[in-house]
């Protein structure tokens, strides 16, 4: 559907902190065909979710223009700035909520919006195939 979302509740008894290690979806490859299980991984513990918003599921292609199902309530058109946007917070209820917003903005905007919000965390796919994250999500990666 263009999303993943992944919660955690309880503990992993195979790891001495009790937290799971998550693949976060490769845009390039969603369904995983190479094997190689996503472009990060990272860590959560519980009460956490990743949620990733991204272009890679639900779109169809006009003369070669890629449209994709996440449209910018400005311009009521598809942006790219991303291919996908993974965020990790203890915060369900908006999760999907921030993963989309984020989605729609820019690297340093969208930056911007995760360092305001305590225990909000990102990683970005950029459409240049570069990969940027938050600081903190940095110590989440594996």
């Amino acid at each position: 559907n263009g999303q993943s979302n992944v919660s955690v509740g309880g503990l992993n008894p195979r790891t001495s902190d009790g937290s799971f290690i998550i693949a976060v979806t490769d845009p390039t490859d969603p369904y995983d065909v190479s094997g190689k299980h996503g472009y990060a991984h990272a860590t959560l513990y519980d009460g956490e979710q990743l949620v990733t918003s991204g272009d890679y599921q639900k779109f169809f292609e006009v003369d070669d223009v890629k449209y994709h199902h996440i449209i910018s309530p400005i311009t009521l058109f598809p942006l790219t700035h991303s291919r996908s946007v993974s965020i990790i917070t203890d915060n369900a209820a908006l999760a999907d909520l921030y993963s989309t917003a984020i989605f729609n903005m820019t690297y340093e905007e969208g930056l911007a919006f995760v360092n305001s919000i305590d225990g909000l965390e990102a990683i970005w796919y950029l459409e240049d195939g570069t990969i940027q994250m938050s600081e903190a999500f940095e110590g989440e990666i594996q």
